[in-house]
């Protein structure tokens, strides 16, 4: 039944967009990950925001949006053009929070082939505005939390992101998706960002909220405790003493007394 439900309204998921029925859209989308229904959804989601087979990338952007590739291609070449006093324009990323939830539904089924090259070739400014909106960053939150996407990735954003997370590590939302980012990251990963937090380090641990992210990644990271520390050096203890015992003892030959 959901099966049929979700193909006979995929068709109209441009329709229902149009006349502000997004909460349907949704309420399908996520039908779609609840049976394990997500037939053509790639290129639905391209015929609804009349986005081109070669401008992929754009697809992110468009639904974060709830624009089409006409209007978001528009304003890019809009921000390219200097202001009457010869300033450059600042291209500005835009989202709400219905294009939040549609992207939170996609994450969720894992749908993440269309959204990635948008998603990771963002500018800095761009990464910053994604995890500090109080709409966008409930996306980003699910996009690291989801079990449907390969941390390959997670990790292809989180590099492009470390540059920047001191920018948004101590705002209210900002803070809830770098512990949710530093908790989907390699090991590498986590020494490149605890580095950063290290840098800025008077800032975020005194910080209201970045306190948080201080306590809950860098001391949790950093920090074995007393007892445990004690407990590994005296395992490595006793296996280099075991080892030169079984070393240094040969088994004695029996002779045969015939």
């Amino acid at each position: 039944m959901a099966t049929t439900m979700c193909n006979e309204l995929f068709p109209l998921f441009e329709d229902l967009l149009a006349e502000s029925a997004t909460g349907v859209v949704i309420a399908v989308l996520n039908c779609c990950h609840r049976y394990a229904v997500a037939k053509e959804i790639s290129k639905l989601l391209l015929d609804c925001f009349h986005i081109p087979e070669d401008k992929k990338v754009f697809t992110f952007r468009c639904i974060l949006s709830l624009k089409t590739y006409e209007v978001v291609q528009e304003q890019i070449e809009y921000s390219k053009k200097p202001t009457q006093s010869g300033k450059p324009r600042r291209d500005r990323l835009e989202g709400c929070l219905t294009g939040s939830l549609l992207l939170q539904a996609l994450f969720k089924l894992g749908e993440i082939e269309l959204l990635e090259d948008g998603l990771c070739s963002l500018s800095e400014d761009h990464i910053v505005y994604l995890c500090d909106n109080k709409h966008t960053s409930h996306a980003m939150q699910t996009f690291f939390n989801s079990a449907n996407i390969p941390d390959d990735v997670k990790h292809r954003f989180i590099q492009t992101a470390i540059p920047v997370i001191d920018k948004f590590v101590t705002s209210p939302t900002g803070s809830h998706v770098f512990e949710a980012l530093f908790s989907s990251a390699s090991n590498r990963l986590k020494k490149n960002l605890c580095q950063v937090l290290q840098l800025k380090e008077s800032v975020i641990k005194f910080d209201k909220y970045g306190c948080h992210v201080w306590k809950n990644c860098y001391q949790k990271y950093n920090e074995q405790p007393v007892e445990k520390k004690k407990n590994k050096r005296k395992k490595l203890t006793d296996d280099r003493k075991s080892n030169k015992v079984s070393r240094r003892s040969k088994p004695e030959l029996i002779k045969d007394k015939t």
